[in-house]
């Protein structure tokens, strides 16, 4: 797995944090809240600092809420990645900006649907 250098230093418990909500306080004020969301507000947010920093272990029970977070938030973002797949591939096949007709009088081959004639003119009537 490679790491950004600045993470590299950090710990295990400190990484998972960061990828699961990676703002800092001053840019998300909900950073607090967000963390004891995860874990189910079962622990008090000295507590989470103690462990982000290695100051204290790291109850398994906590470990395990913000593994299947990550598991969770992956697997959903693999499923969005394949659903735009499936509409990037679709669309690429489509033309744009215009309709492909097959030409009927020819020998069957595709061609551009617009009117190239221009507007038609408008009869005068005589009365």
């Amino acid at each position: 797995m490679l790491l950004q250098p600045e993470m590299a230093s950090q710990g295990m418990f400190e990484r998972a944090f960061r990828w699961a909500l990676p703002w800092s306080v001053s840019s998300y004020p909900g950073l607090r809240r967000g963390i004891l969301s995860i874990l189910s507000n079962g622990w008090t947010y000295s507590a989470i600092v103690h462990w982000r920093h290695d100051r204290a272990r790291v109850p398994t029970l906590a470990a395990t809420r913000i593994r299947d977070y990550i598991a969770g938030r992956c697997e959903q973002g693999l499923a969005l990645v394949a659903e735009l797949d499936k509409y990037i591939a679709e669309f690429e096949r489509k033309p744009s900006g215009f309709v492909m007709v097959k030409d009927r009088d020819g020998d069957g081959t595709t061609r551009d649907a617009r009117n190239r004639v221009g507007r038609s003119k408008k009869v005068k009537s005589s009365d």
